[in-house]
């Protein structure tokens, strides 16, 4: 999964990233070092994470889904999933994981 974090003045380092749903929680590391670079006005911030392809599956019947992205800046936290509304990014992961109804 890759990640990007734009930002008029900060720069990130994307450490890692949580998938959790309040019970159960899935960590992963960044694969490497943080690229930051500067575009349209904004540092552009991007790093990725391997993540396995049943870890969606494993929310299955979650009625919150959220992600939580630690950087050196501190933990930006994203819903997924949330009354029943998905996040684009919920919809892809499911998507390309396979996560079956």
């Amino acid at each position: 999964v890759k990640l990007s974090l734009n930002s008029a003045y900060t720069k990130y380092n994307i450490e890692k990233v949580v998938f959790s749903d309040g019970v159960k929680s899935h960590s992963f590391n960044a694969i490497g070092p943080t690229e930051i670079d500067f575009a349209f006005k904004a540092n552009r911030s991007r790093n990725s994470v391997l993540v396995p392809v049943n870890v969606m599956a494993d929310f299955r019947g979650s009625q919150s889904v959220f992600m939580e992205i630690h950087t050196d800046q501190g933990v930006i936290t994203r819903y997924l999933l949330k009354d029943n509304v998905k996040a684009p990014v919920f919809e892809e992961l499911s998507k390309y994981y396979k996560v079956s109804k």
